[in-house]
């Protein structure tokens, strides 16, 4: 995942859908965007990006619940490329897991780790 030419993917800890989802995925450059279509049986997993746009876009369409029980998405990002993240999402000085091991407790507020 590059964002201003630096590559922002954890390389240790990839990004994924409901814990991994074993799915074949295609991309398709339309213009300035390009498309990525992850695809298993039960699920659809659509990524758009603009050329020169930091944003990507997400939608996901499900026939049947994950067998992991949850169905989110991680980006898991170096944090060392990203200096201005949102607060939100710092998780130093967490109180402690809340939720499995990646969701936790800052200030009254639950987070995900990043």
């Amino acid at each position: 995942m590059l964002f201003n030419g630096i590559q922002a993917q954890d390389q240790s800890k990839r990004s994924y859908i409901a814990s991994g989802i074993g799915a074949t995925c295609t991309w398709t450059k339309i213009g300035n965007y390009t498309k990525i279509l992850c695809v298993t049986s039960t699920l659809t997993q659509y990524y758009v990006a603009q050329y020169k746009n930091p944003g990507i876009h997400m939608a996901t369409c499900t026939t049947a619940e994950p067998s992991a029980g949850e169905l989110r998405f991680i980006a898991r990002l170096n944090t060392a490329t990203l200096p201005d993240r949102p607060v939100i999402s710092r998780i130093t000085g967490n109180s402690g897991a809340i939720e499995d091991d990646d969701v936790f407790l800052v200030s009254g507020q639950s987070r995900s780790k990043c």
